[in-house]
């Protein structure tokens, strides 16, 4: 499959590490205890790096899920009792989700979107659903095409979800939001992500196919089978050697498409990207194969239940914020784990303690008089010279200094 136009470009910028070292030195100066707090102490300096503030703080997240099918379903492999995409995401527009639950209780926003979902939504519903709020019609067409007899989707409609996703992203930046959990679902996704994962790791198909997860035996088997076929039939032609849109294309959902993009165009603006769970990390490894940079803005929420996601997490040497044993339940695990991301830009608002702010005093002027500097002992800023931390950021999760690798 060629590349039939020219890709867009996101103009990601690096990150500015001198925000990262001086709130970690503001952390140490405090009366928190750095090695008491475990991946936050990273993760606040993280957050004030990416936002490129003293204080930074989590505004009007989103969850943003992203729906479609997939033509490999019609080759079979799934779960015969498993409910349609078009009946999901219903309940979804109703409110009727766990997603919507937790974005409740964490008080954060959903937008859901049919980027692709087979058949009228609304055939056999009432009017008044079209006219609900939070959701967006954006559909591509009715499902992929089966990658098994070719590729799922062209590059036209690539370019087509990747434009949607910014105008989505770009709006809701507009209106106040700095944090984005981008996720997705759809029957098939899975096996769409486990394609992608599988030639971006380098890594057998079969360890991407979660068996401890619904259907019986014989539904894996198939699904291996189907998932294989699929593989052999681009190895068959060019061998493991395909450009990030080139694999999007061949193996992709509309949906996967959309995260991808969606993650890009946040990270140009300078959001923070909350990584859900295995599809939208299977999207993360495409848009860092896009874009280095987008790793500097992502953070690895959750691990989902079954050993495909944890493979996954693995190769990027990725320790996630929570492990609930949560199943796919899109945007669950992200929203959750804004409880833990909250709670780390209040670290950076904690005042360092009077009798800390005599002793750092001390050391500075200790400190100048071993360099032959002329310090004022009276000084107590908080900030330390570049040199006193350590130049190597060392971001949440692993995540980040791992895939730059």
């Amino acid at each position: 499959m060629s590349v039939e136009f020219i890709p867009k470009y996101w103009e990601i910028e690096g990150p500015d590490q001198s925000f990262y070292r001086a709130a970690k030195a503001r952390l140490q100066h405090t009366v928190i205890r750095p090695d008491e707090m475990g991946v936050m102490t990273d993760l606040a300096p993280w957050l004030a790096m990416i936002q490129r503030a003293e204080s930074p703080e989590i505004k009007k997240p989103t969850a943003v899920i992203f729906a479609a099918d997939h033509g490999l379903i019609s080759e079979g492999g799934n779960d015969d009792d498993m409910p349609s995409t078009k009946d999901l995401f219903l309940e979804m527009i109703k409110g009727n989700s766990s997603a919507h639950a937790s974005a409740r209780a964490m008080s954060a926003d959903i937008e859901l979107v049919d980027a692709g979902i087979v058949g009228d939504l609304f055939e056999s519903e009432g009017s008044e659903f079209e006219l609900a709020e939070g959701w967006h019609d954006a559909k591509i067409a009715d499902g992929t095409s089966n990658s098994i007899r070719g590729a799922a989707m062209g590059m036209s409609q690539i370019n087509e979800a990747f434009a949607f996703a910014e105008r989505l992203v770009d709006d809701l930046y507009q209106s106040g939001c700095n944090t984005i959990i981008p996720t997705g679902m759809g029957v098939g996704s899975a096996s769409s992500a486990a394609l992608i994962a599988a030639n971006l790791s380098n890594i057998e198909v079969d360890r991407f196919i979660d068996q401890d997860i619904g259907g019986d035996d014989m539904v894996h088997y198939r699904k291996r089978t189907i998932l294989r076929k699929a593989i052999e039939r681009i190895t068959d032609q060019r061998g493991l050697s395909l450009d990030p849109l080139s694999l999007l294309g061949e193996y992709g959902g509309f949906e996967i498409a959309m995260i991808t993009g969606a993650m890009l165009s946040a990270a140009e603006r300078g959001m923070v990207v909350v990584i859900d769970g295995f599809i939208s990390t299977a999207a993360f490894q495409l848009a860092k194969a896009l874009n280095q940079n987008v790793l500097y803005y992502c953070v690895a929420s959750q691990r989902q239940k079954g050993h495909a996601h944890q493979v996954l997490l693995q190769k990027l040497s990725a320790t996630p914020l929570i492990t609930l044993g949560l199943a796919h339940s899109p945007a669950v695990g992200g929203l959750l784990s804004l409880s833990v991301i909250r709670s780390a830009a209040e670290l950076l608002k904690v005042e360092v303690a009077p009798f800390l702010a005599n002793k750092i005093a001390e050391e500075e002027a200790m400190a100048a008089r071993m360099t032959g500097e002329k310090h004022s002992a009276a000084e107590s800023d908080v900030s330390v010279a570049a040199d006193e931390v350590s130049s190597e950021v060392s971001p949440p999760s692993g995540l980040q200094r791992q895939s730059a690798d």
